[in-house]
This record gives structure tokens, sequence and C-alpha cells, in this order.
């Protein structure tokens, strides 16, 4: 990376995305021709490197708005919430093409993606040991699961 900023008015930055390591923001720019700068300088690095690493960027940042909605509507319920992500998450997948789909996939784990199958073992678990599918005690959870003669 050359220490030198790149600077160069018909090629103009066309994304900024502040990432954190070890505690330091820096920014990634994406110029409109492809150009990765961190911090101003260029990357010398290929068009399709720069695209990619902008598309894993962008992922990530979905990732966690992914993560932060399914928190807001889980009720603090663990299960629920890993049920919820791992939907959104299925469905994000559902429109991208296969390798960015797999990385997707993987990043997801960070935030405790489960497969379907792992989701229907845990609610399988769960209805086999006084849980309800929301990962609560029958008769505790907050939606009235377990309280009534019908549960």
């Amino acid at each position: 990376m050359s220490s030198t900023r790149y600077a160069n008015p018909l090629d103009p930055v066309v994304q900024q995305v502040p990432w954190v390591i070890l505690g330091d923001t820096i920014t990634i720019e994406i110029t409109q021709s492809g150009r990765m700068l961190v911090d101003g300088c260029l990357v010398e690095t290929s068009h399709a490197t720069a695209q990619a690493n902008v598309n894993e960027v962008a992922l990530r940042e979905q990732l966690t708005e992914l993560a932060n909605e399914a928190g807001r509507t889980c009720s603090q319920s663990h299960d629920l919430y890993v049920e919820n992500f791992s939907a959104s998450v299925d469905g994000l997948t559902a429109r991208l093409p296969e390798p960015w789909s797999q990385r997707v996939l993987e990043m997801a784990r960070a935030f405790d993606y489960a497969t379907a199958q792992e989701r229907a073992e845990s609610q399988n678990w769960n209805a086999g040991h006084g849980y309800c599918s929301h990962g609560i005690e029958l008769g505790s959870c907050p939606a009235g699961c377990g309280s009534g003669p019908d549960d």
C-alpha cells in the first residue's frame, strides 16, 4: 500500500465503510473505477478483489442489521432469536449467487445462525424436555405457551 493519499477528481469515492480493527477505526473507500483506498491511500489490487472486499463488508453490515432486528423481536429468548435470525439469513442467501450465499452462511455462524435441520433438532429437544417453541419453560412463556389446557 502506498503512503501517498489518492486524489483523482475523475475517480470519486462512491462508498465509504468504517472498519474497526483491534480498537482502531479505519475507513475503507471504493472509488468509481473500483480502486480500494484505506484511510485515503491506494491499495494496489484488482477491481474484482476490491469489489469482493466491498461485497463482504456490505454483507457483514447486512448480517449485523438482521441480527439486531432478530434481537429486538425475540423477547430475550435465544431460541427465538436463532429462529428469527436464521430464517432471515435463509431468505437472504436464497437471493444470492452460490459463492456469496456460502460465504454469508459462514459469516452468519458468528451471529448464532442455525441451519433448518439444527433448528428442527432444537425444537424437537425443547418439545421433549418441557420447553415451548420459544425455548422457554412451559407455563413461563410470555406468549402463553403451556399455560392453557390446549397447549
